[in-house]
């Protein structure tokens, strides 16, 4: 069954009370005369086009059979603007037929109801807004003077801070690409995580780790320092309670800490770092074919 939309504001809008004078008519009627040529229209004129529609048609769609009362309301519906002048168009047609159009063919016939929507500006949904064109913008002057690049500031941000950055981006990009340096970066952790003596959160200490991105002198520092720790009372405490998690003693620089200068039962690198004493039996699967000093990896060659 067809229906269209009839909103409140009818009855008492400018356009309906201008129909009203210029017909005679009393509003009640004007709204009733209304309605009915939009169902008329609804069932013959779906697309709202009345442009082969001439008075008389329009009269008796609206229930008028007198040619000369035809006439007038005619001429009253393009005066008050129900009716647009020139292209003969029912006014807003959307906005009373738009939901049912919309329901009727937008996926039964989609073509016919883009051909509806092609006539009237909008979408049917409930009331369309009225359709806007944006403003376009206005174009600059043409005497406004370019912006010249500044040459020195260019220059000036490859030096400093700004080199410093793209130096580590690109370093940082090469230690990830490069298999090889990876693969490197892996067993430095490997052995740095052979001689930390609380096994906890390996993934959070791995990237604590290669954030740090130590070379072998500065791992021979950190197993120094953690071979100190283990014979610090500190750590000995209830079971190495108070042993901090390697990512957290990685992210505090903890092979920095100093302790009380106890002897510790270790052996001195070439550079005075007390390598702890169990440091070559750890290192035998990194490479020493059986423990000692003279096995161990090519790490121990630098530091």
């Amino acid at each position: 069954m067809a229906w269209i939309e009839v909103h409140q504001s009818l009855p008492t809008h400018p356009k309906t009370l201008k129909l009203s004078n210029l017909t005679g008519y009393e509003i009640d009627r004007c709204v009733g005369k209304l309605v009915i040529l939009w169902l008329w229209s609804l069932a013959q004129k779906e697309d709202g086009d009345l442009k082969d529609c001439d008075a008389v048609i329009i009269g008796k769609a609206a229930h008028i059979t007198d040619p000369a009362e035809a006439q007038t309301f005619y001429g009253a519906l393009i005066e008050s603007k129900f009716i647009d002048q020139g292209t003969f168009l029912l006014h807003d047609w959307l906005d009373y037929a738009g939901r049912y159009l919309k329901a009727k063919y937008h996926t039964s016939n989609p073509p016919k109801y883009k051909k509806i929507l092609k006539k009237h500006i909008g979408k049917p949904k409930g009331r369309l807004k009225a359709h806007i064109p944006k403003p376009k913008p206005k174009p600059l002057p043409k005497s406004l003077p370019k912006p010249q690049k500044d040459t020195q500031t260019v220059e000036d941000s490859r030096t400093g801070d700004a080199k410093q950055l793209s130096d580590q981006i690109r370093e940082n990009n090469r230690t990830v690409k490069d298999p090889r340096v990876a693969d490197k970066a892996k067993k430095l952790f490997d052995q740095f995580w052979v001689f930390y003596p609380k096994k906890r959160s390996k993934g959070r200490a791995e990237k604590a780790f290669q954030k740090i991105h130590p070379d072998e002198q500065l791992l021979a520092r950190m197993i120094s320092s953690i071979g100190r720790a283990k014979t610090s009372e500190e750590w000995k405490k209830e079971n190495g309670r108070f042993i901090p998690h390697p990512a957290t003693w990685l992210n505090d620089k903890g092979w920095e800490d100093e302790f009380d200068g106890k002897d510790n039962g270790g052996k001195r690198g070439r550079k005075g770092f007390d390598l702890p004493s169990d440091y070559p039996n750890d290192l035998a699967e990194f490479g020493g074919d059986k423990p000692g000093a003279e096995n161990m990896p090519e790490m121990r060659e630098k530091i």
